[in-house]
């Protein structure tokens, strides 16, 4: 039995763009970063509305659509530092923010208000989920890697 090459192996994982590895590994690396610091903002802006007697659901649905605005320069600037036409980003920005806040608006409802979940863990746990599938949905179809910068 004959065994594909190294070159073979690489070649089927391929997708086209050249170092597409590095590149999405950077991009990983840097949205991390910047995740990192605006879960935490909108984690404590949450806290801050809910410690106001702001409830949970509410409290979310007024920090998360700030938090898309802040995401969206920082994401397409620095995290995938994105050369694509500001028009095409911007609407597959807010699908995948959407889809993103009503994830995170069904869980923190569903574990809090039906299952009376401490909400303070089901909202860093959700936006640590959310983050993830986030991170998915901008680097393949807002900020793909063919629409970088060099």
């Amino acid at each position: 039995m004959q065994y594909p090459s190294a070159n073979a192996m690489q070649s089927h994982w391929d997708t086209g763009y050249s170092g597409f590895g590095e590149q999405m590994v950077s991009s990983l690396v840097r949205y991390s970063m910047t995740g990192a610091g605006m879960t935490v903002a909108i984690y404590l802006a949450y806290w801050a509305l809910t410690l106001l007697a702001v409830p949970p659901v509410t409290a979310i649905a007024l920090v998360y659509p700030a938090a898309v605005v802040a995401s969206y320069f920082v994401n397409r600037g620095f995290a995938f530092r994105s050369g694509r036409d500001d028009r095409e980003a911007t609407w597959r920005f807010l699908l995948v923010h959407t889809v993103g806040y009503l994830l995170n608006l069904g869980f923190l409802t569903v574990f809090t208000v039906f299952w009376s979940f401490n909400h303070y863990v089901v909202e860093a746990l959700v936006l640590v989920l959310v983050g993830g599938l986030l991170f998915t949905g901008l680097r393949f179809f807002v900020f793909p890697v063919s629409s970088q910068k060099a």
